[in-house]
């Protein structure tokens, strides 16, 4: 059953009592929260996820409650907990939304060790994928967002996961986060684009998140092998240009944007060595969003 399929109302009672279960890409999250609010743009976003009828055991156990105390009543604040613990410091209330999806983050990020995990964009035009990692402000979702209403096949927006014992792309695909002057570009871009709510005057800015293609949501089960691996450069006014980049230097750099590569040891070395070294590997400068996704679109021609 997919979380369209169930009035808000419904998705509502069943938040307050066992929680709503959802699963994306290997996971299963469970979520209890008293918030209407949440509920309504979880519906939203999540439209084509699979809901979880029956209880079963998850992997993530999420709650995001009212906060106690005076700014219960002065600046009404949340508390995003997981498994029990509180990683984060309390939110504005109206920003329950971004918070699941930071929290979610967070969830995968620190315990799904099974996989290397890059902070990375990570699309497919068929079976091979393309990894764009890059720090904010590179555009890296930008031509995610771009690149998935072009027909590629969304694998995640945020983490990049490989597999450890064969090196193959596991999907992940949930709401792509667009900040600031993004948003305005995917909505000129790609007009049949789904966009939730925007969320204003967060740390990050405004921001408001694309829902996935349903497409890519039929084949979250399909794994992708690594293919490219290019690093966005976002200047305004820029050239399109791809610069092919030495793998010693990709390789230290995807280390810098690994969330376990260290913890992995041995392991999580000859993943990212095996990674880079079936990869085309190149810095990609561009400063026009249409032209750049016409560059990324070339790699996967015949003769590209």
């Amino acid at each position: 059953m997919r979380i369209a399929d169930v009035s808000v109302d419904v998705l509502t009672d069943v938040a307050k009592s066992r929680g709503i279960q959802i699963q994306t890409g290997p996971f299963i999250s469970r979520l209890k929260t008293k918030l209407r609010h949440l509920v309504a743009h979880l519906s939203q976003l999540y439209c084509d996820h699979t809901l979880i009828e029956e209880d079963t055991v998850s992997d993530s156990q999420i709650e995001i409650v009212r906060a106690s105390g005076l700014r219960r009543y002065i600046r009404p604040q949340l508390e995003f907990i997981l498994n029990g613990k509180k990683p984060f410091e309390t939110f504005r209330l109206d920003l329950a939304m971004p918070v699941y999806e930071w929290g979610m983050n967070w969830a995968i990020g620190t315990s799904a060790h099974q996989f290397l995990m890059i902070h990375a964009a990570v699309v497919a035009p068929d079976g091979i994928s393309l990894i764009l990692p890059g720090p904010p402000g590179s555009g890296k979702s930008t031509l995610c967002a771009a690149l998935i209403h072009r027909g590629w096949r969304l694998l995640s927006d945020e983490i990049t996961m490989i597999r450890t014992r064969d090196g193959q792309l596991q999907p992940l695909a949930r709401p792509v986060a667009l900040k600031n002057q993004s948003i305005d570009l995917i909505r000129s871009l790609a007009p049949e684009a789904r966009f939730g709510p925007a969320f204003y005057e967060t740390h990050k800015g405004t921001i408001s998140h694309v829902i996935p293609p349903r497409e890519s949501l039929d084949a979250i089960g399909e794994l992708a092998a690594p293919g490219w691996i290019v690093f966005p450069k976002f200047t305004e006014g820029d050239s399109e240009r791809f610069d092919p980049l030495p793998k010693a230097e990709a390789f230290l750099r995807l280390n810098e944007n690994s969330m376990n590569y260290t913890m992995l040891g041995e392991t999580g070395f000859e993943t990212m060595s095996d990674t880079v070294e079936r990869c085309d590997v190149f810095e990609f400068s561009y400063g026009d969003l249409n032209k750049a996704v016409e560059g990324i679109q070339s790699l996967s021609a015949p003769n590209g």
